[in-house]
């Protein structure tokens, strides 16, 4: 493994978000990209606050990578495939339509699929914004009857093929 580059996550997660922790997503990336990495934990208990000085808002991941200290899991993600053509075309419309996708899944869909799934915690039955969720989802779904990948016809960092969209509604 890799002295410089590290993927932070909690040593431990509760029930409930295990498995939708945004490490994972990094992770993935790494992998899928051949890049080597450590996985660094900082505890759950006072997670609010033992780690501000790597992330300012006491979350997971954050990465190092050498010099490079960074948070957010998108911005993350971008910094990864900045490393690998695997996961990041190199040509100017491959790199854009990428950061376009990969942008558009944190602010398009994440901003609506977050809530939807923290409100499904509830218990409430009628959640209120399964409509909006659908309607972005059905969005990406139309784009992909049309195509296999979002990008340059390839797997990439940006949503995956048709295949892996995962209808949560």
């Amino acid at each position: 493994m890799s002295e410089n580059l590290t993927i932070w996550t909690l040593d431990w997660v509760p029930e409930g978000p295990r498995g939708f922790v945004r490490d994972l997503r990094l992770r993935w990336a790494a992998e899928e990209a051949g890049l080597q990495y450590n996985v660094g934990t900082v505890p759950f208990e006072d997670r609010h606050t033992n780690h501000l000085d790597r992330q300012p808002f006491g979350q997971v991941p954050f990465l190092t990578d050498g010099q490079i200290s960074l948070f957010e899991s998108g911005a993350c993600l971008v910094h990864l495939a900045r490393k690998s053509d695997v996961l990041m075309p190199r040509s100017a419309r491959g790199e854009a339509e990428t950061l376009q996708w990969v942008i558009a899944a944190l602010n398009s869909i994440e901003m609506v699929s977050v809530p939807w799934w923290f409100l499904g915690l509830s218990g409430n039955s009628e959640n209120g914004l399964s409509a909006w969720l659908d309607s972005r989802l059905s969005h990406v779904e139309a784009i992909l009857r049309e195509c296999e990948w979002l990008v340059e016809d390839r797997f990439t960092a940006a949503l995956p093929n048709r295949r892996i969209l995962l209808r949560t509604v």
